[in-house]
């Protein structure tokens, strides 16, 4: 599984990055098209009131240009205007939230 960085959106054909709102905290949001998975940046979720379950194994994820994530936290089923997603917490830098909206 890989998880796109700003380098890498700029490049794509399949992604459009924006502003989205979240319980009144602007948040860079990268929609990717390619992506099944969605995820929200470790630092946002202590500024949103959204439980997070523990998963009982880490996700090991790794970004195009090598870097690997890991995250244990999912915000499941959290609704979103645009589409319903999992969002599992990673330590991701570039974006505050990805949507997979494949």
């Amino acid at each position: 599984m890989f998880v796109l960085m700003v380098a890498d959106a700029e490049e794509g054909n399949e992604i459009i990055q924006g502003i989205i709102s979240l319980y009144g905290v602007d948040l860079r949001v990268l929609f990717d098209t390619d992506s099944t998975n969605s995820f929200i940046a470790s630092h946002v979720i202590c500024r949103v009131p959204l439980p997070r379950t523990i998963l009982p194994y880490y996700l090991v994820l790794s970004t195009p240009g090598d870097v690997v994530l890991m995250g244990s936290e999912v915000l499941q089923n959290y609704e979103i205007k645009v589409c319903s997603a999992n969002l599992m917490v990673l330590g991701i830098k570039d974006f505050d939230l990805i949507l997979g909206m494949d």
